[in-house]
């Protein structure tokens, strides 16, 4: 309940992932995450950090 759930890595957008039983506490913790992955574009980041050098 208190992390809510876990962020799926190498997807274009963010996505996360909860269990099928979660509370209403997770479900929000979860668009907390969602949310700051946003800000953070972590997304980009994470696919700029594999990128090959031209």
């Amino acid at each position: 309940e208190a992390q809510g759930g876990v962020p799926v890595l190498g997807v274009a957008k963010p996505v996360i992932i909860g269990h099928g039983i979660s509370h209403a506490t997770a479900f929000k913790n979860m668009i907390v995450i969602a949310a700051r992955m946003i800000e953070a574009d972590l997304t980009s980041r994470i696919k700029e950090s594999f990128a090959v050098p031209a």
